[in-house]
């Protein structure tokens, strides 16, 4: 972990912020050159047809620094925000984080690499010896991708909306990016139901396990979603459901059915069986 710079930053209600790598202190705004300036929104969201930026919240003040999750590798690298009233109390600050997943805000090391409004950033980061030149010219010949979930290995968690008919989610190493869309796993598709419809709102946090069940080694590996925890509360929204899509529960797993994974092989998981369904299991 490195801290950017030393300055401590105010950006609460600020809809786009563009920090300056010249000795002048952010703006309010989102114009300038991107050589020296690099643009920063909180997130953005559709309002009337229109996609529109959402302030940074209340209390936004604090630093930007470099994050490397533990025992991810340097592509994983991302620049987050810590909220703390100066640079003496990092360590006892918080990140902040993304008012719909609670997960902490962040910026990728591919968007960095790949999108011109953080050429800024990617500068200050080479001159600082904080990135390798080698590892930006990895990603930089990766596929060109706008990001929602991405994986930078096969047990890390990740947020789940459960009323998206197919999911999709990125796999991504510095030789390799693959999208990969979880097709009907929340589906009802009998005839009586609306197939564009899944049964439940909500948003859990996941992550893949290979099983060791004994009735999938016959199969070869057989990746499982294990649910972590309950990030948005889970709800049926079709009176008296029947439960032919098992309700969603933390610490229950959801069969994928038998996949080649993709740290295995380099390659997307491939799918062996029918349309998966999500059932309950509570140990493997």
């Amino acid at each position: 972990m490195s801290q950017l710079g030393q300055e401590v930053y105010d950006l609460s209600g600020w809809k786009g912020t563009r920090f300056s790598f010249d000795g002048s202190v952010p703006q309010n705004d989102r114009r300038g050159s991107e050589n020296s300036s690099a643009g920063l929104t909180y997130r953005n969201q559709t309002a009337n047809g229109l996609r529109v930026s959402v302030p940074f919240p209340k209390n936004t003040r604090g630093v930007l620094y470099l994050h490397l999750p533990s025992g991810h590798s340097d592509i994983s690298a991302q620049i987050r925000f810590r909220i703390c009233d100066d640079v003496a109390s990092f360590k006892q600050g918080v990140d902040l984080r993304n008012d719909i997943t609670e997960e902490p805000w962040s910026v990728s090391l591919y968007s960095i690499a790949k999108f011109r409004r953080y050429n800024a950033f990617l500068r200050l980061l080479l001159e600082q010896g904080l990135v390798d030149v080698d590892l930006i010219s990895d990603i930089r010949n990766l596929p060109f991708r706008r990001l929602s979930s991405c994986l930078y290995d096969l047990n890390q968690p990740f947020i789940f909306d459960v009323s998206v008919n197919a999911p999709q989610f990125s796999l991504m190493t510095r030789r390799s990016l693959e999208i990969i869309r979880l097709f009907g796993l929340l589906r009802d598709d009998r005839p009586t139901m609306d197939i564009h419809q899944t049964p439940y709102t909500g948003l859990i946090r996941v992550c893949f396990e290979l099983s060791t069940l004994p009735e999938h080694v016959a199969e070869g590996p057989t990746l499982l979603l294990r649910i972590l925890d309950i990030i948005k509360p889970v709800q049926c929204v079709i009176e008296g459901y029947d439960n032919y899509i098992a309700f969603p529960e933390a610490e229950t797993f959801g069969f994928w059915g038998a996949f080649y994974t993709f740290i295995q092989n380099s390659k997307s998981m491939r799918g062996h069986n029918d349309t998966p369904r999500l059932k309950s299991s509570t140990s493997v």
